[in-house]
């Protein structure tokens, strides 16, 4: 008969990533909340909030691999859900990044054919659509590549870039929240240039 303490530790990494979806869920939720065309001064409280979860649930993703392989409990469930939880955290922060809430319609100066004011869409947070679809197209891509590799009774584990990878983009997101929330949502240079970096670097990680 196993002791307690084997048969509790054979249930923590798997809890911790149920922990990281649910984390995801209030990530994505606290993110929805926010709109900066209409109410900039609500944003930096919620930014703060998302930026904690958001950290937490980047812990839970560092401690249950580690745990799961040092007490030699790994399961067919944590392996799934574990990249499940990985990716809807990555693409949920950049697809909410890339939404209408953090971005802003401002006047150019100048006027339409019609004599109208024009204006442009400010990203304010850097992420724009297209990034988040490239991120999504390369996850769904890995996705399908090691269903196949898998299902062949191949190995397709992730290695050191993939690792790099999440590590980049894990980086990158709380650090655009940082950023807009010191800024009080409105990024001046400085703000807008580290944002900027961290966009693109996080988007071209492989």
């Amino acid at each position: 008969m196993p002791e307690p303490v084997t048969d509790f530790r054979r249930h923590v990494p798997n809890a911790l990533v149920v922990l990281r979806v649910a984390l995801t869920v209030a990530f994505v939720v606290l993110l929805s909340a926010i709109d900066l065309q209409r109410d900039r001064a609500a944003a930096p409280p919620l930014l703060w909030i998302a930026f904690w979860v958001f950290l937490v649930a980047g812990v839970t993703d560092i401690l249950d691999g580690k745990l799961a392989r040092r007490w030699q409990c790994v399961t067919r469930f944590g392996r799934i859900m574990d990249s499940f939880a990985d990716k809807a955290l990555i693409l949920g922060a950049f697809v909410m990044l890339a939404g209408p809430g953090f971005s802003l319609w401002s006047a150019t100066g100048g006027l339409t054919d019609r004599g109208e004011p024009q204006f442009d869409r400010l990203y304010l947070s850097g992420v724009y659509p297209w990034m988040a679809v490239l991120i999504l197209a390369r996850e769904l891509l890995i996705t399908s590549l090691r269903g196949l590799v898998e299902g062949d009774g191949g190995d397709f584990t992730a290695i050191g870039v993939g690792k790099i990878k999440m590590v980049v983009q894990t980086l990158a997101v709380p650090v655009i929240l940082a950023a807009l929330a010191l800024a009080h949502a409105d990024p001046g240079p400085i703000a807008k240039g580290v944002i900027l970096a961290c966009a693109w670097f996080g988007r071209r990680a492989k």
